[in-house]
């Protein structure tokens, strides 16, 4: 069978969407194996159509030959424009992202943070690269969204931040007791002195609990928010700082020391992170060390 393409004289059919659709409009007019393979061709390109993962297939020169309806969904770009275009044709911040992932020799991305339409949504990126029968570079992208999956992941890390304070809101209570304790004898013993050098000690004294009450407070409060800042850039995190207030909240929750924690860590090192979700890494991993060492034990 011969598909009937008029072409004009210094045209040739060297693109796969004349073919596409030159097909699509006589290919009920094929017979026999033909017919059958043009519908197997039908059939697989439903299936990619129809798959719940985006699908992007470029040429060695980032010509977009393939485009489906998820990746269409995901972009707000339909296969119609995209199709026949070029990866650097694309709207931000869809061009960024794809074009530096084919570029790069990495083969997967996971949890990609874009912003699309005022929104924060998490995607997966998979690259495979293969040559076709005539030589040249073919590479397929496949985008799953995992925004779900990054939310679910976040408020579980957000439960168990809550589940933490639930659990240091006692030792809180019973640490600021202390302080509070302890202004209140220097305010009954402030009304009967005299002496300025006196009254100014015992102010100082007072101002001295009060900090320590805002430090306890004000530690905790940060804690409980520390997903305000889970969408932040990284930024410089103290280690030893992070170690020995997870240690402190630790103490606050059991003002009966059982073990003994010991920060061997360089006052001096600081990496790039999130320093409130460091502190609920070190809280875990101490928490269950204490739990799991003996009576007068030591966690290094």
């Amino acid at each position: 069978q011969s598909i009937p393409v008029k072409l004009g004289i210094n045209k040739e059919p060297d693109d796969i969407y004349l073919i596409e659709s030159m097909l699509a409009i006589h290919g009920n007019r094929l017979t026999g194996i033909a017919s059958e393979l043009n519908k197997l061709r039908v059939h697989h390109r439903e299936i990619l159509d129809n798959l719940p993962i985006g699908i992007i297939s470029t040429d060695q020169t980032g010509e977009v030959l393939k485009w489906n309806a998820t990746i269409a969904q995901y972009t707000s770009i339909s296969a119609e424009t995209a199709t026949g275009g070029f990866i650097n044709d694309l709207s931000e911040p869809w061009r960024s992202a794809i074009g530096s992932f084919v570029k790069s020799g990495e083969s997967n991305i996971d949890n990609l943070r874009l912003e699309l339409n005022g929104q924060v949504r998490w995607f997966s990126l998979q690259k495979s690269v293969e040559q076709n029968i005539e030589g040249a570079t073919d590479i397929v992208l496949l985008i799953e969204d995992q925004t779900q999956s990054v939310a679910l992941t976040q408020n579980s890390i957000d439960n168990e931040r809550l589940a933490s304070v639930g659990r240091l809101a006692a030792g809180v209570a019973h640490e600021i007791g202390n302080p509070v304790t302890g202004i209140a004898c220097l305010a009954q013993n402030l009304q009967h002195e005299t002496e300025p050098d006196q009254i100014a000690q015992s102010a100082q004294h007072i101002l001295y609990q009060t900090e320590r009450i805002n430090l306890i407070v004000q530690s905790l409060i940060d804690f409980s928010r520390g997903d305000q800042k889970a969408h932040k850039p990284a930024q410089p995190v103290n280690l030893y700082d992070a170690a020995n207030e997870a240690i402190q909240l630790l103490a606050l929750s059991n003002p009966a020391p059982t073990v003994e924690f010991v920060c061997d860590i360089d006052n001096q090192l600081v990496i790039l992170g999130d320093y409130h979700q460091l502190i609920q890494v070190f809280l875990n991993l101490l928490s269950n060390g204490r739990d799991a060492s003996p009576m007068g034990g030591q966690i290094i």
